[in-house]
């Protein structure tokens, strides 16, 4: 009933010719229903959508370390790689 979904995808300095991988999706059935999601990265930031059977919980960790929980249903959120202006990225729930 309850997940965690923690994505580690290729940027940082150690890509700075570009990640090896932009894009994933994954889906995993269980007695409860389907966990789906698919990352992305885009120029300017960190893509993640997540789907989460009814009657079941995730908790989202963002590759800058920020989590939240989330309910049942399709969620997105981005990470702003210059989201505030000091170089930390910020989750933003956009669905």
């Amino acid at each position: 009933r309850s997940v965690r979904i923690e994505p580690h995808p290729p940027f940082g300095q150690q890509f700075l010719a570009g990640s090896p991988v932009t894009q994933v999706e994954a889906r995993l059935q269980t007695l409860q229903g389907v966990f789906a999601l698919e990352w992305q990265i885009q120029q300017n930031g960190f893509a993640l959508e997540v789907v989460i059977p009814p009657g079941c919980i995730a908790t989202v960790v963002m590759p800058d370390g920020i989590e939240q929980e989330a309910r049942s249903g399709r969620h997105k959120y981005f990470m702003d790689f210059d989201a505030g202006g000091d170089g930390v990225p910020m989750l933003v729930d956009v669905g």
